[in-house]
Order: C-alpha cells, then structure tokens, then sequence
C-alpha cells in the first residue's frame, strides 16, 4: 500500500502505462478492453496488493481510491488514500540533539530514552 501511495503522490503512477503493462503481460487484447475488464486488479497486482486486504476499513479506503487512479485523477486518488499517511507525514516533530551527536527531527527520537547504567545496561524503571 505504501508504494502505491507513494506512487500516487509523487505522481509516477501512470495509469495508461499500466494498462499497457496488462496488455502486454497477456491478461487482455487491448487497453480498452482491459479497462473494461479489470484496471484495479492490475493496480493491486503491479503494487503487489492482494485482491482483497484483510482489514474491511483499509479495503474501502483502497475501493475508494482505485476508480480514480484508472479514471486518471491522482488528486482525488491522493486524497482517498491520505488515512494511510504516516507518522511522519502527518506530524513533524522539533529537532531534537541526539545521542549520536546531531540534531534529529524524528519520532524515534521523541521518546524518553531508557535510564541507562554507565556500561550501558538498562535499569529498571523505578515504580
């Protein structure tokens, strides 16, 4: 699902490429005919998504946004898919000094760090 998102945002996603890409792999005589047969399946199966996704919200959010992606408009398919965002997508966090000597605007990093003993062992947390 990333890839595909990713595809999608970035704009390297190409639906007639991958209507030609289904045309050439044999799965239909021409674009037209492939698009009258099954663009989404060739979306799910050139971004290696099953036909359908385990989780019933995820698959509507996918439902949603590969009628666009066929249809073309990347916008609408960018804003269907936006519940798949990440952490980082969606919030940024200050830069922060870290152990390794440099600033760092990450989540990894916003977290406390373990108290730590001067050999390096963890210490357990007091109650």
């Amino acid at each position: 699902m990333f890839d595909l998102r990713i595809a999608v945002r970035d704009r390297t996603l190409d639906p007639d490429r991958l209507r030609e890409r289904f045309v050439d792999d044999g799965n239909a005589a021409s674009g037209s005919e492939e698009s009258a047969i099954r663009p989404r399946n060739a979306i799910r199966a050139a971004y290696g998504l099953p036909n359908e996704l385990g989780d019933p919200d995820a698959e509507a959010v996918l439902a949603d946004a590969l009628p666009a992606i066929v249809d073309g408009d990347l916008v609408a398919a960018e804003d269907a898919l936006a519940p798949f965002a990440s952490v980082c997508e969606r919030e940024h966090p200050d830069l922060r000094e870290t152990d390794a000597g440099h600033p760092a605007a990450c989540h990894l990093h916003t977290t406390a760090a373990p108290d730590v003993t001067d050999d390096g062992r963890s210490m357990p947390a007091e109650d």
